[in-house]
């Protein structure tokens, strides 16, 4: 119907009425309308598929990046503890040694003040024998 010519379309007028002419021309018209709202609905439905795909594809890709992130951030927090650990371990021993070697020269301190006393208390022996027997002659 769309292709009939002005001459056409006044000859069906004529015909069969005005009327019956305005209301098929009326039916045509809103079909051809809801046909054209069909397809801007039916355009409108898949981009709004698209877009939905595209943004959960994006939500994906943000949570993958995040666990990513987030597995690469707990990896260097446990090389970091184990750092400290293993500093913290050295250092212990460190001072460790270091009471150990000190607890060492006070030990030799110690003996050589015993070896010293001790001889301290021999020459005393010695001086108290000498004098009981000076004082018992």
């Amino acid at each position: 119907m769309a292709e009939m010519t002005l001459s056409e379309i006044m000859n069906y007028v004529m015909n069969m009425g005005l009327t019956a002419v305005l209301l098929v021309v009326f039916v045509w018209f809103f079909i051809q309308r809801a046909k054209k709202d069909d397809e801007r609905a039916k355009n409108a439905q898949e981009e709004s598929e698209k877009k939905s795909a595209e943004l959960l594809e994006k939500s994906k890709e943000r949570e993958d990046m995040l666990i990513a992130n987030s597995e690469r951030r707990e990896m260097m927090l446990r090389e970091e503890a184990q750092k400290r650990e293993d500093m913290i371990r050295k250092e212990a021993e460190k001072r460790e040694s270091m009471l150990m070697l000190n607890m060492d020269r006070q030990l030799e301190s110690m003996n050589a003040i015993a070896k010293s006393l001790n001889k301290i208390e021999t020459r005393l022996d010695k001086m108290e024998q000498k004098l009981e027997g000076r004082t018992g002659e």
